[in-house]
């Protein structure tokens, strides 16, 4: 069946005359009749009464005219939905985000997108650095976003805010006294940091500070969640590193201070352009219109010993 036969029964049957049927569609009326005839043939059944007084549709022909006209509003909607999950304005976005990335304009940014995009199926799921990465490599999620500390292997990246490392200290300690905190001042310090499997770049970047002072590691502590790194914190038994972001949350007992020389550790999101999702472009040129680096920068591929090894 083809649609140029569905198009002159369409006809046929609102003027149920093959001459002006013939007419409106600029064609002979043996065409008209062939056209019909066929439709017929293949159907099996006949669709219009023909008399020499006037033409009808026969009962056949009401269903089909009914079923018909359903299935081309269906291909039609099909042909609209296709055209808008090709421009990102349908589909389904999946984002993998840490807590202390909510902590900046992501929040602001997803509820915007999802009032602007209706029909986009919106899932946000809450994961660490090492599971992002995973997840954006299987294609279990579209972006993620999360602080970026050390290299995170073949996938893309941009910032999404400029911020530093911050030394986080008892409230007490002697070093809260100057407003920044050289590494070299933490070197005695016993340290608690995040988990190595959940944040493997906060590991990296305090090795590679060890390495560059000349000093041994001293982990005493690691941690799932902040939360429960910044109480040991608070509770005396050493200090700590996180991003500046991590201190929005505000937290009893703690202070934190800048490194000096800064030591970047802003948030920045993800994605795997192995992957395409028109929707996921159309998302991240928002948050780039709402990040503070609204520059393109670090989308390269960087070496796989990086923070998602």
């Amino acid at each position: 069946m083809k649609l140029r036969q569905l198009e002159v029964f369409f006809v046929l049957a609102e003027e149920l005359h093959f001459g002006r049927t013939a007419k409106r569609l600029h064609v002979a009326q043996p065409a008209v009749s062939q056209t019909i005839g066929a439709l017929e043939e293949e159907l099996g059944t006949q669709l219009f009464d023909r008399s020499k007084r006037r033409t009808q549709l026969t009962a056949a022909g009401v269903v089909f005219l009914e079923e018909s006209q359903k299935a081309i509003q269906g291909l039609q909607r099909a042909k609209m939905v296709a055209r808008q999950a090709g421009a990102g304005e349908r589909g389904s976005l999946c984002i993998g985000l840490t807590a202390v990335s909510t902590l900046s304009v992501l929040p602001k940014a997803i509820t915007m997108f999802q009032q602007a995009h209706p029909n986009v199926r919106l899932h946000v799921e809450q994961m660490g650095t090492i599971e992002q990465c995973k997840a954006l490599a299987l294609g279990e999620i579209d972006v993620g976003f999360t602080v970026l500390v050390g290299e995170i292997g073949r996938l893309s990246h941009e910032p999404l805010t400029q911020e530093d490392l911050m030394a986080i200290l008892p409230e007490e300690h002697p070093l809260t006294k100057a407003n920044t905190v050289s590494f070299e001042d933490l070197l005695n310090e016993p340290m608690i940091l995040m988990s190595k499997r959940r944040e493997p770049g906060m590991h990296k970047a305090y090795h590679r500070l060890c390495e560059q002072y000349g000093c041994t590691p001293r982990v005493v502590l690691e941690l799932d969640h902040l939360e429960s790194m910044f109480a040991f914190v608070a509770a005396g038994m050493g200090a700590s590193l996180a991003p500046a972001a991590a201190l929005r949350i505000p937290f009893p007992g703690i202070a934190g201070r800048p490194l000096s020389p800064a030591y970047p550790a802003g948030i920045s999101f993800l994605w795997d352009d192995s992957h395409h999702n028109p929707v996921t472009s159309r998302f991240l040129g928002l948050v780039r219109s709402l990040g503070d680096c609204k520059k393109k920068s670090n989308t390269g591929k960087r070496d796989a010993r990086g923070g998602c090894s």
